[in-house]
């Protein structure tokens, strides 16, 4: 163990009197390098918020247990297993950009707002809360059940297929209609992606597990969904006219049209005027 340790020093101190070398034969002052150092530590810090709370991040860990186990290989000279990551690592490097398609998509939008264009959307988002807000109170008040389901960073890909495609406007009329007893697609879930309703009467998946006779077939569904993906869900129930707000498996009962609100302002966009808690009557 000792040995490791003096082994691991030593190379510390090597890469960093090589690393010193370099520096003054590329003959650049300590100002530039403390500003690309800067500039590095920015862009990684920026990428692990972005990625933080994914799938992605999950992966991350998977890569970084990875660059361990090369690291150790390294050390001790294990060709076998060196080997074998030089030939994985290498594969692996091609296939990053389509592992985190969706999150660098998402980054690159970010970088390209601006203060204009992200306040259109907050105005289509909270035209969007809105709608959904009226959408379950009027069904709430009627008596009639829904289950409204909002893809994250997990795909729900699987269960729009079951169902009906829509890819439709989110509007409140839409929304009731589609409810109604005497609708073809009032028996399932309506599945949100991208801003849109993706689909009407998608199967959600099936839970043996026991959640008790005080929940519903749409409740047990719901959280069944919740427990192995990110989706938010808003259910409905129509024997006790009460909606709830379902994730990681725990529900929000009873909740008012004001409290329906705030959970959903996670949709907006992120800017400053939003992170507070701000409440908007329902007429």
């Amino acid at each position: 163990m000792e040995e490791f340790i003096a082994q691991t020093i030593g190379k510390i101190a090597k890469l960093g009197s090589s690393f010193y070398q370099n520096i003054q034969l590329l003959d650049i002052s300590w100002l530039q390098i403390i500003v690309d150092i800067s500039l590095i530590a920015v862009l990684f810090y920026y990428l692990f918020v972005l990625i933080r709370e994914t799938r992605a991040y999950l992966v991350l860990k998977g890569l970084i247990v990875l660059g361990v186990i090369f690291a150790i290989s390294q050390v001790f000279n294990l060709t076998a297993v060196s080997w074998l990551m030089n030939k994985f690592l290498a594969t692996l490097i091609l296939a990053i950009p389509i592992i985190f398609q969706q999150e660098l998509r998402e980054g690159l939008e970010r970088l390209g707002r601006t203060r204009r264009f992200l306040s259109e959307k907050v105005k289509e988002a909270d035209f969007m809360i809105r709608n959904i807000v009226e959408a379950c109170e009027e069904l709430r008040k009627n008596s009639k059940g829904a289950l409204i389901v909002f893809e994250n960073s997990f795909s729900l890909s699987e269960y729009i297929d079951t169902g009906v495609e829509i890819s439709g406007k989110i509007t409140k009329d839409l929304i009731v209609a589609i409810f109604q007893k005497d609708s073809p697609l009032h028996d399932g879930a309506i599945i949100i992606q991208e801003g849109l309703i993706k689909s009407a009467a998608s199967l959600l998946p099936h839970s043996f597990k026991n959640y008790g006779n005080i929940h519903g077939t749409r409740h047990k569904a719901a959280l069944s969904l919740s427990e192995s993906t990110d989706a938010k869900i808003i259910v409905i129930s129509e024997e006790r006219g009460v909606i709830s707000w379902i994730e990681k498996g725990k529900i929000d009962g009873n909740i008012s049209p004001e409290r329906l609100m705030y959970l959903l302002s996670y949709l907006k966009p992120k800017t400053k005027s939003n992170l507070k808690k701000i409440v908007v009557p329902i007429p």
